[in-house]
């Protein structure tokens, strides 16, 4: 791809401001934010997340869920790409900029971002970079053919080193891009998308993460915070669980390599 893309899940919540203060607590680098809290978005060591108000949203998504979105550096170029391709694409004006979607392959709609807005308005503010986090963001996909969705992301420029595990699939697009991870489970079934319909029924995803820190210091800066961690050392699959301000569970993982 000419465009490269990095993943932007939007975790829509009934209590934008503990979630906020959550992922700010986890070490993510806050790097836009609405003057009435109810909108945030992070950065990670790569990948990105934000946060938007599940009362005020007409996207689809219900509390408590997360929509999948992609985003890159000059969204209108992409966008061009993308349905030279053969991708279905819409773009439109937000007060935070421009934003669109693209259709993926079972009908659902993937939100389509430009990295950095440059005609912010309505109350939105940049944030200059304050920490370097030590956290990648992990977009969990849930398929029943994680092969056939893994080789659907590749049009984006996500690959994996390997396709074997039936179970799991960690794609990269690059070393900002975040880890898309696709993991073998059902879906709800989805009814089609109306012909008029511009969002389409959300991609939904849960966020995880991965880290290159060791995770017994992590477990300490996380305690630090004001955070309780749990953290699993024993077995095939280390890892630290928390769990967020709605009650969803969070895992972060070793990043791969890393011998936590």
């Amino acid at each position: 791809m000419t465009h490269p893309y990095a993943i932007w899940p939007l975790r829509f919540s009934p209590d934008p401001a503990g979630m906020i203060d959550f992922y700010s607590r986890l070490g993510l680098h806050q790097s836009l934010s609405h003057e009435a809290g109810t909108f945030a978005t992070f950065v990670g060591r790569s990948g990105a997340l934000g946060v938007h108000d599940a009362r005020t949203t007409m996207a689809g998504p219900v509390p408590g869920h997360a929509a999948l979105n992609l985003a890159t550096s000059d969204l209108e170029a992409a966008a061009a790409e993308l349905t030279g391709i053969g991708h279905e694409v819409r773009l439109w004006d937000e007060t935070y900029g421009k934003q669109g979607v693209v259709v993926a392959r079972d009908g659902r709609a993937i939100g389509l971002n430009q990295e950095r807005q440059e005609d912010l308005y309505g109350g939105y503010h940049e944030r200059a970079v304050t920490r370097v986090p030590l956290l990648d963001v992990v977009a969990v996909c849930s398929t029943p053919d994680p092969r056939a969705e893994a080789v659907w992301f590749a049009s984006f420029g996500f690959v994996a080193p390997s396709y074997d595990d039936p179970w799991w699939i960690g794609l990269r697009a690059g070393a900002q891009s975040g880890v898309l991870g696709i993991h073998a489970g059902g879906i709800d079934a989805r009814k089609p998308r109306p012909a008029d319909d511009v969002l389409g029924t959300a991609y939904e995803v849960k966020i995880g993460f991965e880290t290159p820190e060791p995770l017994v210091e992590l477990d300490e800066r996380l305690r630090t915070a004001g955070l309780e961690p749990l953290t699993i050392t024993d077995g095939p699959q280390p890892r630290i669980l928390l769990t967020d301000p709605d009650g969803d569970e969070v895992q972060i993982h070793p990043a791969p390599g890393d011998d936590s």
